[in-house]
This record gives C-alpha cells, sequence and structure tokens, in this order.
C-alpha cells in the first residue's frame, strides 16, 4: 500500500497546482471585469460551468463507479466458475536484476487495491467527461434558464417558438450526455459478461 499512499500523494498535489493555476487566472479576469463593471457577466458564464461540471461529474462518477465495482464483483465470482479463468489465469512478467525473466500469476486479486484503481478511474473518466459537458452544454444551460418567449406558436404541438431555440437544444444536449456514456458501458458488457460466464452465449465461449 506504500505504493499507492505515494501515488495519491502525487495526485493530490498534481491536482492542487492546477487548481492554483486555474484560480489565478479566474481572480485576474474577475479584477479586470469588476473594473470595467461589467462583474456579472464574469460570474455567470462561472456559475453556469460549475453546476454543469459538479451535475455531470456525480453523475458520471456514480455510473462508471457502480459499473467498475459490479464488473470488479463480478471477475472475483468468475475467477472460481468460468472455465477462462481456470484455464488461462492472468499473469505479469518480472524482470530480476540478474535479465532474468519470472512469470507471477496475479489472480486472485488484491481487492483494496483493485477498488482503489477503479475509484481513482471513475474520477479521472468523470473529470474529463464532465469538462467535455462544461463546453458544450454551459451556454445551453443559460438559454434554457433565460427562456424569453417570442409571441408565435408552431402549428403543429402548438408550442412558443422559444422552445426549440431556448430549451430543446438543452434537452438534446442531457439526452445526448447520458447515451453516449451509456453506450460505453453497453459495449464494454456485450465483452466483459460474456467472457466471465457470468452471462451465457451460445452455451458459454470457453465451455469445452
Amino acid at each position: 500500500m506504500k505504493g499507492i499512499g505515494k501515488f495519491s500523494v502525487l495526485i493530490v498535489l498534481i491536482a492542487l497546482a492546477l487548481l492554483i493555476k486555474v484560480f489565478s487566472g479566474l481572480y485576474v479576469d474577475y479584477i479586470w471585469f469588476k473594473d470595467l463593471g461589467y462583474t456579472q457577466l464574469f460570474i455567470t458564464p462561472i456559475v453556469a460551468k460549475l453546476a454543469i461540471g459538479v451535475i455531470s461529474f456525480l453523475i458520471y462518477f456514480l455510473i462508471i463507479g457502480i459499473m467498475g465495482l459490479i464488473a470488479f464483483k463480478t471477475f472475483i465470482n468468475a475467477e472460481q466458475e468460468s472455465p477462462i479463468f481456470r484455464r488461462f489465469p492472468l499473469h505479469v512478467f518480472r524482470h530480476g536484476d540478474d535479465g532474468s525473466e519470472e512469470k507471477k500469476v496475479i489472480t486472485p486479486l488484491n481487492k483494496k487495491k483493485v477498488r482503489f484503481v477503479i475509484i481513482l478511474a471513475s474520477l479521472l473518466i468523470s473529470l474529463m467527461l464532465s469538462l467535455q459537458a462544461v463546453e458544450s452544454g454551459w451556454m445551453k444551460l443559460l438559454e434554457f434558464i433565460n427562456t424569453t418567449g417570442f409571441g408565435l406558436q408552431d402549428s403543429v404541438f402548438h408550442k412558443d417558438i422559444s422552445f426549440y431555440v431556448f430549451q430543446l437544444p438543452f434537452y438534446n444536449f442531457v439526452l445526448n450526455s447520458l447515451v453516449s456514456s451509456l453506450s460505453l458501458f453497453l459495449v464494454f458488457s456485450l465483452f466483459f459478461f460474456p467472457l466471465t460466464g457470468m452471462i451465457k452465449v451460445w452455451g458459454n465461449f470457453f465451455k469445452k
């Protein structure tokens, strides 16, 4: 666990350095907008970006973390039940100081280390996805919140035209964000669960 502790400290230091850089830049921009008398123009986009970022990060983290833990739990069960893991246990190769190569079986896995890696990976992936969501969704959120009616209705659904200009793009953004992330897990599940034998496909691929 010492290696994991050192790695955690490194991650924290990198995160702190990035935060200091980001907030120092924001402070300079805030002073500039304040001197011009446009403080609200500076604050509003930041609030929208934070709202999109925090909400999307929590949603992504819950989905990715839960799916990761479920997959790991399934993997642990499959170590004893699936023929492929009995025939082909997972292993790594270690190189000694004398140049020799040693094969080391790593199953059963260290559960604490694997859970830590799953949580860390979930955090990093969620952060990347949420940053992408912020980039494409913060303006749509502001348009959705500050919708102004046009006083004209479409002839089919009898909705104000402003719905299609300001609200519908935000709904599409939320739907597309969820569908794209869930599609990745669907593809992952199609390969992972039949591999472990927890889902039978044609009697199990690896059955003798």
